[in-house]
């Protein structure tokens, strides 16, 4: 009788506390028509809530309160089954925030009633099962496949596991070019993968790809890694002499415009049949390096060619620096 007072109190903290802490059934029973959501809420949350009581929350209730339910670990598989397919499809946005909950025995039980655009953001979702992401990746709908894309990405996914390293050469001969471009920059593709990739009917991602493998080649010059640069080189550059002969001029122009084209692929650019390919693979790609020891704060560099000069003062770090042309002088 005392407790049934304080159910009816005009406090609302008096109710709240009764919500949060109390696990008397008739109270609890009570509090599920309280008129204040803040105290369906919290009672909803309490986990000495039973799955009964839950059960007698409407489907009209408020979103906040029905996820509090779905959440409240008591909550069987039948009520969180009902609320899935009878909610708005927003409410799904609960599966992604459930950490903890979502065993593959779960997602198993309940996949069929999950909508396309929640299934497609599960990549979102923390501490997924590698059962629930190798399922994920087999999906029809390309948008769950591209998710797991998207997942392996993330930092805490980029390690070469045996799973990781699995699923981006099983995504790169994926049906869906949306997600081979979203894979074809992956450091951890193997060879067939990524000359599968270079071969790829979809011309975005045959030069993304390309990219990829030059920039690699790129960062081991610059980092003086040069045993791992030769293999890379060797095991890409018959890729890359294929290139060279692509249908798209895109592609051919972004091959011809790299300082790391293989000289193979360079006499057939020479050759193109587009002026401003064969252009640009003609053009003298030129990189000079050196090391400057100096306490006097100032440097100049001159450069002199047979049709021109170009000049370097001082450096940026020091303040004001300058660089100039001249064309047309023989030195």
């Amino acid at each position: 009788e005392v407790l049934r007072r304080f159910v009816y109190d005009t406090d609302e903290t008096v109710r709240l506390s009764l919500a949060k802490y109390s696990a008397h059934r008739e109270t609890l029973l009570l509090l599920v028509r309280d008129p204040s959501e803040k105290v369906r809420k919290t009672m909803a949350e309490n986990h000495s809530t039973p799955a009964d009581v839950l059960n007698l929350f409407e489907i009209s209730e408020s979103p906040a309160v029905l996820r509090a339910v779905f959440r409240n670990p008591q909550a069987d598989l039948a009520l969180k089954a009902r609320l899935l397919e009878l909610c708005d499809p927003e409410f799904q946005q609960v599966l992604l925030v459930i950490e903890g909950q979502l065993t593959p025995a779960f997602y198993f039980s309940i996949k069929h009633l999950i909508h396309p655009d929640i299934l497609a953001r599960f990549h979102e979702a923390t501490g997924l099962h590698p059962l629930i992401v190798d399922d994920l990746s087999r999906d029809p709908n390309p948008q769950a496949r591209l998710g797991v894309v998207k997942r392996l990405r993330r930092s805490a996914c980029q390690k070469a596991t045996n799973r990781n390293v699995e699923l981006v050469n099983r995504f790169a001969f994926d049906p869906s070019p949306d997600v081979r471009l979203g894979i074809c920059a992956d450091p951890r593709l193997g060879k067939e993968s990524t000359k599968s990739l270079l071969g790829d009917p979809d011309p975005v991602v045959r030069k993304k790809t390309m990219r990829s493998v030059l920039d690699s080649l790129i960062s081991l010059r610059d980092a003086r890694r040069f045993s791992s640069y030769e293999s890379l080189y060797r095991e890409k550059a018959p890729l890359l002499c294929k290139m060279a002969t692509d249908s798209d001029h895109a592609i051919r122009i972004a091959l011809a415009s790299c300082q790391e084209a293989p000289p193979a692929a360079l006499e057939i650019l020479f050759d193109d049949s587009e002026p401003v390919v064969a252009s640009e693979a003609s053009r003298p790609k030129i990189e000079l390096e050196m090391t400057l020891l100096s306490w006097r704060n100032h440097f100049t560099c001159d450069l002199l060619a047979e049709r021109g000069s170009a000049h370097i003062e001082s450096l940026c770090k020091w303040g004001p620096t300058t660089f100039t042309t001249q064309i047309g002088r023989a030195h």
